[in-house]
């Protein structure tokens, strides 16, 4: 049995590893994307329970409109169908969104 039973990440960084490594702030926001796969993964094989990632904070919302859009795009389009046929569940939290409702995978 594994005695951890919620993972919570901050995402941040991700459009800055875009720029470092001569790519966009977007191609850096997918990158991101691929290690969410990765942990969500881990958190399966290793029976984690809950894992919460903060992956948009209040200060994204002051990031240009084209970014905003691109990175929120990104996030539901590539999680959600790796996660399909696991039974997780994706419940986004915070204000400032348009109205987003619960993922039942």
């Amino acid at each position: 049995m594994n005695p951890v039973k919620h993972v919570a990440i901050i995402m941040d960084g991700n459009g800055r590893w875009g720029v470092k490594h001569k790519q966009s702030r977007n191609a850096g926001h997918r990158a991101g994307l691929n290690t969410v796969d990765l942990i969500i993964s881990h958190c399966i094989n290793h029976k984690i329970e809950f894992l919460t990632l903060y992956t948009f904070s209040s200060e994204n919302w002051k990031r240009p409109k084209t970014e905003v859009f691109a990175e929120s795009q990104l996030t539901f389009a590539n999680v959600a169908p790796g996660v399909a046929g696991t039974g997780l569940r994706i419940d986004p939290l915070g204000g400032g969104t348009a109205a987003v409702e619960r993922f039942d995978f």
